[in-house]
């Protein structure tokens, strides 16, 4: 059974460490996916440009920059879906370490009660 006192502590303990475990892996999902965009771009659109004209180099200049706008917006989307998508996780973590908690505090609230009517029942 959980302490009373040291519930609030402890929740607050468990969704800080909830918090910050989330945050580092969705710093690792970030870098590999900025890594991979990286590499995409390297090879699709830097590869040839030594040998081309004063044109097609304006040509790739203006791709690469509605690419990048394209990118940018898609890639807004798809981490507010991921962010989202955490923030449920770590609710969930939340709630499932909450009512752990709330059944252990109404256990030990039992025991004691139980506690006390064993000592009024020997006074009677």
């Amino acid at each position: 059974p959980t302490d009373p006192t040291v519930a609030l502590p402890t929740a607050t303990a468990a969704m800080s460490e909830l918090q910050t475990t989330t945050s580092l892996q969705n710093s690792k999902t970030l870098a590999a996916a900025n890594a991979a965009l990286r590499s995409d771009l390297d090879r699709e659109y830097f590869s040839d440009l030594d040998s081309l004209t004063v044109s097609e180099l304006r040509t790739r200049v203006v791709q690469l920059a509605t690419e990048m706008s394209d990118r940018t917006k898609w890639e807004a989307v798809r981490l507010k879906e991921f962010l989202a998508m955490k923030e449920k996780e770590v609710g969930d973590n939340y709630l499932t370490i909450l009512q752990k908690q709330r059944l252990e505090f109404e256990a030990l609230l039992a025991q004691k009660l139980r506690e006390q009517e064993d000592v009024i029942t020997r006074q009677a």
